[in-house]
């Protein structure tokens, strides 16, 4: 089983090791969290366990006491989770062709991946000098009658314009009341460019500024993994 050549070179030689038979003996347990890190959604449960999720499969397995992975059974589990994981991966330009893409949007900035491939880098886009001005200085923002400030609409313009070949956008941030931008981003595409709108598979609310870019898209592929996109 090879690695995914989207990973960095340290950690396929861990993902190979994984593979390597007879089953290695120096399989460093923080080497293979890092590679899984970078490779997969990770999500540690409180009794210590990870539940680990990538293309729609699960796995949830135990922190080693030792700096090794030393039990053989957690090994094969682990294999066998990375082996049916790229079986039921999107071909290698599969998410390109199917226009998925990926918004992670913030009053600093939005980042726009064209593709949910581990490894995709985005386009950035970053708001007019005033936006942050008009913001903290407008009480109230309502898009249906166009009352938004002039900065923030031509950031979002920017935006849209970016966005304007994707078939499917899933919308990634956070904030609440004013300062939630995906749900402002929406609102304002819902009145300016419905067209665009009608194109956001959805918004999921997460704290992006504490992920990596590829945890964000193994977040996004999940999703994709089983989203019903028509």
């Amino acid at each position: 089983m090879k690695a995914p050549q989207t990973l960095p070179e340290h950690h396929r030689r861990t993902y190979d090791l994984i593979f390597k038979h007879p089953a290695p003996h120096n399989l460093e347990w923080r080497a293979v969290r890092a590679m899984l890190s970078a490779l997969c959604r990770i999500e540690e449960k409180p009794n210590g366990d990870l539940r680990i999720t990538r293309n729609g499969r699960v796995l949830v397995l135990p922190t080693p006491r030792t700096k090794e992975i030393s039990d053989i059974e957690d090994l094969h589990r682990l294999r066998d989770f990375l082996e049916t994981a790229e079986a039921n991966a999107p071909k290698p330009d599969e998410s390109a062709a199917n226009g998925r893409w990926v918004l992670v949007i913030d009053h600093e900035r939005a980042c726009i991946f064209q593709s949910d491939r581990h490894g995709a880098r985005p386009r950035v886009v970053t708001p007019p000098p005033l936006e942050n001005h008009f913001r903290h200085t407008l009480d109230d923002v309502d898009f249906s009658h166009a009352k938004e400030p002039h900065g923030q609409s031509l950031f979002f313009s920017r935006v849209a314009d970016e966005l304007k070949e994707a078939d499917h956008i899933l919308i990634l941030g956070a904030g609440t009341g004013h300062g939630n931008e995906p749900q402002q981003f929406i609102a304002w595409t819902n009145v300016h460019r419905p067209e665009l709108a009608a194109k956001i598979a959805a918004a999921i609310a997460m704290d992006d500024h504490h992920l990596t870019h590829d945890q964000l898209l193994a977040e996004a592929r999940e999703f994709f993994a089983g989203a019903k996109l028509s």
